[in-house]
């Protein structure tokens, strides 16, 4: 049995449109038709039936979706476990990780541990945080770090990051009132504090202007190009601040929050945890 007819069954069920399939898989309707035909005989049923110029799944067709979804997982797993093996790697860890983390923190970490552990290969899948659940739930990912808590996982604080009010650069020696009257406030780029500080900035800041930007690097850039200003997690913008591009204004009206950094995983190999002692000592500044 060939894996591409297989491949092509899988896009040809998902959109029941030959023609649609042989345009995402680059195939001539032809090759599609003819890998259809390889696999009906091989299996000794019919998957598809014709209305005119429709096509539709049988029964037989639906029951085999998802048993050839599983041999198409298993073939290419198995074909990326070779590919790692022949690259010189001898395990793997998946990492599932909230964009900001994976922007801000995760690269220069990640130098380190590659050329402290050569023979681990890591994955890296950026997703939501409150998505990261489910992909350790499932297996998709051995480790998470996630800006939020993570349920039915064990899951714990790795930094308490502080909360900064970044600003375009030239704000610091403006006053606060100054600065509200002039920014707008982006907000809602972070999921968890911003219902905490938002009413008290409401009240305090009587007609600043907000504006939802829920993306922390398009916060950054849009602070930089002087769009507005956001509370942010200092280790997001610490090399913005460093090189002048953002201003830490010091915010004393009531006391801002710490932001979180968890990490989470079900369990605890070998792997996962040489994974989270080292990320660890990074943050703390232990080499």
């Amino acid at each position: 049995m060939d894996m591409k007819w297989i491949e092509t069954f899988l896009v040809a069920a998902k959109y029941e449109n030959f023609r649609k399939t042989s345009e995402l898989l680059f195939l001539s309707q032809p090759t599609v038709t003819a890998h259809i035909k390889h696999l009906e005989q091989e299996l000794g049923a019919s998957f598809f039936k014709r209305s005119g110029r429709h096509v539709y799944l049988t029964e037989a067709g639906r029951r085999f979706v998802p048993h050839a979804e599983k041999l198409a997982e298993s073939y290419y797993d198995g074909v990326q476990t070779l590919e790692s093996f022949k690259q010189g790697f001898q395990r793997k860890i998946t990492v599932a990780v909230a964009p900001y983390i994976a922007s801000a923190i995760l690269p220069r970490f990640l130098s380190s541990f590659l050329h402290r552990y050569p023979k681990i290969e890591v994955m890296i899948n950026v997703v939501k945080s409150m998505e990261i659940s489910g992909e350790i739930e499932s297996g998709r990912a051995d480790v998470g770090l996630s800006r939020m808590p993570v349920s039915h996982v064990i899951c714990k604080s790795i930094l308490q990051d502080s909360v900064i009010l970044a600003a375009p650069p030239s704000s610091e020696n403006e006053s606060l009132f100054s600065l509200f009257q002039q920014h707008r406030l982006l907000i809602n780029n972070h999921p968890l504090y911003w219902e905490e500080i938002l009413p008290s900035i409401q009240q305090t800041y009587k007609g600043v202007k907000t504006m939802v930007v829920n993306q922390v690097e398009i916060t950054k850039r849009f602070i930089e190009e002087g769009l507005g200003m956001s509370f942010l997690p200092f280790s997001v913008v610490e090399r913005e601040v460093k090189k002048g591009k953002i201003d830490a204004v010091h915010f004393s009206t009531f006391p801002l929050p710490v932001s979180n950094i968890y990490v989470a995983y079900r369990r605890e190999t070998e792997d996962v945890l040489t994974f989270i002692d080292t990320l660890q000592q990074f943050i703390n500044g232990v080499d």
